[in-house]
Formats: C-alpha cells, structure tokens, sequence
C-alpha cells in the first residue's frame, strides 16, 4: 500500500494519519520519540505492510510485475494501488476524495511541530504537490515512477511500467478489489485495539 491507501486505511483519526505517513521516513529511534499517539500510527503503518505483504493475491501480482520489472515489483503494485483506490474509490469510502485528502492535509501541517524538520518539509511538497489525488491517472502515475526512478539502483527496471499495468489492469485490479475489503476490516479492527483503555 502506498501513500493514499495508508491515509485511508487510519480512519478518522488525524494523530494515527500522521503516523502512520511517518513510518517510513524515520529511524526506529526517531520512531520512539513521537508523541504516543502518532507511535500508534507507526503501529498501523507496520499492520499494513505486513498484512499486505503475506496476502496471496498482493504476491500474485508481484510475480505477474517480476517478469518486466524484477526487484521492483512490489514497491510497483504498492504505488497502483493508489491508482486503483483512487480511480474506484466509492466502493471503499463513504467520503468524497477531495474531503479525505484535504483532512489529511491539514492534519500533517497541524501537526508538523511534532515532526523532524525534514520529514515536515517533505510533507509540505506532498501538500503543495497534492500528491495524494495525483496518484489517480496514469500521468500522475508516470510522474511518481520516474521521481522514484532517480533514486534507484537499476532504473531501467521501470521501463516500460505504465504500459505493463495498463495491460494488466483487469488482473491486478480484480487482486485489489479481492484484497482491499480485507484489509480494510483488518486495520479497522486494529484501530479500535489501539483506542481502547490501556
């Protein structure tokens, strides 16, 4: 799951939201020192990963990608998912894109103190950007691949990625719509763990 699913999948709690964006920008150590309530996010953020990443549909579609993109193929499916979230988002929320995307919005500026200086910084460009909606089409697809691209080992192992997902739209997407509901109850269920008294 990749950024717009992560923000989804934390309700409506703009502490847990924070966090869980956080996770993978920080050091263990930089981790424990958030406030509790945004460790908690981290919490959820590891739930996602690793739920996502043991389901047998998620790795069905990694083997589909590895053939064309080899080591990159999960981090590929990961950024998709965005897309496919995105493009059949009133299946999964009962909220507007735009409202959801703006809460998170203001809950990482609103909480922007709490953060190291450059992870708040990036989360700035990612508002001024408006990443979270730009992860619905295709051209905001190839935007974010070839950003990730520069920062990779073998970038010639995203060549040619927007054709490979949009030839196996129907195949990854049917994998999505099977797994999403899941994991939706899954991090849910989580939540609640999470709120309830200590």
């Amino acid at each position: 799951m990749n950024h717009l699913a992560h923000v989804h999948l934390s309700g409506d709690d703009p502490d847990l939201l924070v966090g869980n964006l956080s996770a993978d920008y920080l050091r263990k150590r930089e981790c424990l020192e958030l406030p509790l309530k945004l460790q908690d996010g981290v919490v959820l953020h590891r739930h996602i990963d690793h739920q996502t990443d043991n389901h047998p549909a998620i790795r069905r579609c990694w083997a589909l990608l590895r053939p064309a993109h080899g080591k990159y193929a999960s981090v590929i499916y990961d950024i998709y998912c965005d897309y496919l979230l995105s493009t059949r988002w009133h299946q999964f929320s009962r909220h507007p894109l735009q409202e959801v995307t703006e809460q998170a919005y203001r809950a990482l500026r609103s909480r922007g103190d709490r953060l190291p200086d450059s992870l708040a910084a990036r989360f700035e460009r990612m508002i001024t950007a408006d990443w979270l909606r730009q992860y619905g089409t295709y051209e905001g697809q190839a935007y974010v691949f070839e950003r990730f691209g520069r920062r990779l080992s073998k970038p010639d192992l995203l060549k040619g990625v927007i054709d490979t997902l949009k030839a196996n739209e129907d195949v990854l997407a049917k994998a999505f719509e099977t797994f999403y509901p899941w994991m939706q109850a899954s991090s849910a269920e989580l939540r609640a763990s999470l709120r309830a008294p200590k």
